[in-house]
This record gives C-alpha cells, sequence and structure tokens, in this order.
C-alpha cells in the first residue's frame, strides 16, 4: 500500500465515508463487525494523518538578519568588547 493510498483510507475513515472493523464477544468467542466510525476512530485516524503531514514535527526558528542571511551567535568575549566600547562612548 503506498502512502497516498493509506492516506486516502485514512481520510476516508476520518469523513465517516468508510465503516471499521469493531471487535465483540458472543459466548466467549471474539466476532467482528462493520460498524460506522465513531470519534476515537476519526481522531486517530486524523492524528496518523498529522504524523505523516509532519504536522507535529517541531519549527525550527532561524536567526536572521533583514536579507535572510544567518546570524551567527557572538561569543562570551566579542560580547563583552561589545559591551566596554558602549561603556567609553557614553
Amino acid at each position: 500500500m503506498t502512502a497516498n493510498e493509506r492516506k486516502e483510507l485514512l481520510t476516508k475513515i476520518a469523513n465517516g465515508q468508510m465503516k471499521v472493523k469493531k471487535p465483540f464477544v458472543i459466548s466467549g468467542k471474539i466476532m467482528e463487525y462493520l460498524s460506522e466510525p465513531d470519534a476515537a476512530d476519526r481522531m486517530k485516524a486524523i492524528s496518523e494523518l498529522n504524523k505523516m503531514e509532519g504536522d507535529y514535527a517541531p519549527t525550527k526558528v532561524a536567526q536572521t538578519d533583514s536579507h535572510g542571511n544567518d546570524i551567527t551567535q557572538k561569543t562570551d568575549e566579542e560580547l563583552l568588547k561589545r559591551l566596554s566600547f558602549l561603556k567609553k562612548i557614553k
């Protein structure tokens, strides 16, 4: 099954367009029947779709200047030099 086929299947479950198998017990035997997806089934399908799309991945925030170039972090020594310079010009 391809990723697109899995997404299509999960989307149908999330939208309630596809029945899902539910277990039940009769005389000590576990049986299954097709049922409309309940809220838990739909939420699981949506959660799985979100994982597949990377919606739970953390967003990386880059430190950039106004032109989009990366800004490097200053070392403690560089910051102290700037601080001492600023104190001198006051």
